[in-house]
């Protein structure tokens, strides 16, 4: 097996785009996938590009430059979905008001022109909200992308420029010699060679990083949203519920005094955000449950359902 330039495990949105740009500088690289492109995060994601909870200082700076980095690769590739549409923060509860006026200011310091808007305007950008709608915050900068068609046009044209793109590969170890990477060993004892090796697999990256000491310290969060047939309507924002602000709140309130909706009590175990966006082709993806530091890879709406399973 000859060895490459650059070895990418993980076939996510970042090691995608990693071998897209390697391979068009002319880099020799290869991209091994335990699974199939988009397989997790990058896959189960409802492709928000979401600005409005981001703090003040690099965090916001980074979503900034990543949101600006999406649009780009849009005039570049084949069509992925990318819409500047703007972003919801809706809620119901009149009690609310201050609470996202307080938010407003502090998105504002933080460098976003972000908006406080009545129920009026609320419907004119969205008018599929019902009746108790009674504000919302709204940024004009977040976005929304097909990430899963994103990271399938990145492959296709990084495959196209050279890179072999290795799928339902298993890594099974880093290779070593002494401080040095020298590249991966697969599952069934095959050894892949490279210069260089980028460890791009999300929530699993620490499996291969902690034998060898390098473990990064996170904490996995699981997400889960259900996905309609093509809906005979259009929802052009991206929204969050009101829930947001319990998770997200600038004006240090006591959170279990904000007001909670029937859908946060289904679950008491899980946090809820009530998200929803709408695909190109019109599917809509709605929830979103999570739970924070779950490492249950799983997709089932029995994580949702009422009563407990």
């Amino acid at each position: 097996m000859v060895a490459t330039d650059a070895l990418v495990v993980g076939a996510g949105v970042a090691g995608a785009a990693t071998v897209y740009f390697l391979s068009k500088a002319g880099i020799s690289v290869r991209l091994v996938e335990a699974k199939r492109p988009g397989w997790g995060a990058s896959g189960r994601n409802p492709g928000f590009l979401w600005l409005q909870t981001k703090p003040k200082g690099i965090a916001m700076e980074f979503s900034l430059a990543g949101r600006a980095f999406a649009e780009e690769l849009a005039g570049h590739l084949p069509d992925y979905g990318f819409r500047s549409c703007g972003g919801l923060i809706a809620y119901r509860d009149h009690e609310l008001t201050e609470v996202a006026a307080d938010f407003v200011q502090d998105r504002r310091a933080a460098g976003l022109p972000a908006r406080h808007i009545d129920r009026k305007e609320a419907l004119s950008l969205c008018p599929r909200f019902g009746p108790a709608i009674s504000g919302a915050v709204f940024n004009p900068l977040d976005a929304h992308q097909d990430t899963r068609r994103l990271v399938c046009h990145l492959i296709e044209a990084s495959e196209a420029a050279g890179c072999e793109v290795r799928r339902d590969a298993v890594v099974r170890r880093l290779l070593c010699q002494g401080s040095r990477c020298t590249g991966v060993e697969l599952d069934h004892g095959e050894q892949l060679m490279a210069g260089v090796t980028i460890v791009s697999a999300g929530p699993w990256s620490n499996d291969l990083l902690a034998p060898i000491g390098q473990a990064i310290p996170m904490v996995p969060m699981r997400f889960e949203a259900a996905e309609t047939a093509p809906a005979p309507f259009e929802i052009r924002p991206v929204i969050c519920g009101q829930a947001l602000f319990k998770f997200f709140n600038t004006a240090g309130r006591d959170r279990t005094t904000l007001p909670s909706h029937p859908a946060e009590m289904i679950r008491k175990d899980l946090n809820f955000t009530e998200q929803i966006a709408q695909y190109p082709d019109g599917t809509l993806q709605f929830g979103c449950a999570f739970e924070t530091g779950s490492a249950d890879d799983r997709p089932t709406t029995a994580r949702q359902a009422w009563p407990p399973p």
